[in-house]
Parts: C-alpha cells; sequence; structure tokens
C-alpha cells in the first residue's frame, strides 16, 4: 500500500470501510491482509471484495466444488480428434 498515490489510499480506506460494514472487522482487515500478501494491489479493491466474500462464505482454506460434469456438453460440442475434427457422436 506504500506504493499507493493519495486517490489509491483514499479507495482502500474506502473499500475498507464498506467491507467493514458488510462482513466485519475481522473478515475486512483479513481480506486486506491477504490481498497484499496475494501482492494484488493493482486492483487492490476488487481482490480485497473478492477474498473477503470467500472468507466470510467458506473461508479460504476451503477447496472449490467441484462442479458439474460437463463430459457430456464436452462430446458434444468440441472436435474429435480421430474424426477430423467434425464434432464427436457416440455410437
Amino acid at each position: 500500500m506504500d506504493d499507493l498515490n493519495r486517490s489509491g489510499l483514499r479507495q482502500a480506506l474506502r473499500m475498507v470501510k464498506d467491507l467493514l460494514d458488510r462482513y466485519g472487522l475481522d473478515v475486512a482487515v483479513s481480506s486486506l491482509q491477504e490481498a497484499i500478501v496475494r501482492r494484488r494491489a493493482d486492483g487492490l479493491s476488487v481482490n480485497t471484495a473478492v477474498i473477503a466474500a470467500r472468507v466470510a462464505g467458506y473461508g479460504l482454506d476451503t477447496a472449490a466444488s467441484p462442479g458439474p460434469d460437463m463430459r457430456l456438453y464436452d462430446e458434444a460440442l468440441l472436435p474429435h480428434p480421430t474424426t477430423g475434427g467434425e464434432p464427436y457422436r457416440p455410437q
């Protein structure tokens, strides 16, 4: 944060206040610290807001959910290497 100009510092403080109002002091401060540790000072407010939502939602150490199985879509829509680029059609 030492590299931020006056406008950047003002924006960072405003962002911390917004996060404080939304998530509380612990989440606001820990998310700001995490963004700084990850060296994402450019776009600090966006990165810190994302980290704050993640901390408040399920924590930084929790693995992301695997999501839906997309194999059916892949088979239907992606080119198949053995057919010369034609869409794959299951037999």
